[in-house]
């Protein structure tokens, strides 16, 4: 169920990129893509509390240490890309949205494109730097079984780096989708860690 409502984003995220390269104010539809993005926002919020309670007992349960302080790092490292992320998202609605409609809540100027295209450029030697550091980080605290599992979570189309594929044409709410999708999979990534783990989490359905 979890792995539908996360492909379900996916999909609508996909579709509002890619259906139609040419987009207008009549085809974004900004409110619909804006109950998009904060659906993906709602996921990873769930994600927050779902990772907090999964710590927390296995903490408590206490007979694995050397696991829980593996996990721990993998925490530490997922927390630095999330922020990261959160960062970009708050200086793209700030700089590029020209912050947030106190109505609509939405960005007051949602669908700005050339300035998207190059607020990724200006970040695109950090954002490439970070990830590629994120990688060798999950690698050094996960076994080969766990890193053969892991998503590939930067990955373009037709040759194309992910800033280029995701960014290079893409309005203020699309490209808040995209980062939002962004960290689910790293979240999704520290989730396939405890699948592994000696703690069995809880059976759980997130209720989107």
């Amino acid at each position: 169920m979890r792995q539908k409502s996360i492909l379900y984003g996916m999909v609508l995220v996909l579709i509002s990129l890619f259906s139609c390269e040419e987009s207008t104010v009549s085809v974004l539809k900004p409110v619909r893509e804006f109950r998009i993005l904060k659906s993906l926002e709602q996921q990873n919020q769930w994600w927050y509390r779902e990772r907090k309670w999964y710590m927390s007992s296995f903490q408590k349960q206490g007979n694995d240490p050397k696991t829980f302080a593996r996990l721990e790092k993998v925490m530490n490292h997922t927390n630095r890309y999330i922020q990261f992320i959160d960062r970009l998202k708050s200086d793209l609605i700030k700089y590029i949205g020209k912050g947030v409609d106190p109505n609509t809540k939405m960005p007051k100027d949602p669908e700005a494109k050339p300035q998207v295209k190059r607020f990724f450029e200006y970040f695109n030697k950090e954002f490439s730097t970070r990830f590629a550091l994120y990688e060798q980080q999950m690698r050094a605290v996960t076994t080969p079984i766990q890193q053969a599992n892991l998503r590939d979570i930067l990955k373009g189309q037709e040759d194309q780096s992910y800033l280029a594929t995701y960014f290079s044409n893409t309005t203020v709410v699309e490209a808040l989708q995209v980062l939002t999708l962004l960290q689910i999979k790293v979240f999704e990534n520290e989730h396939t860690i405890w699948e592994k783990s000696n703690f069995k989490h809880r059976d759980f359905v997130p209720n989107f």
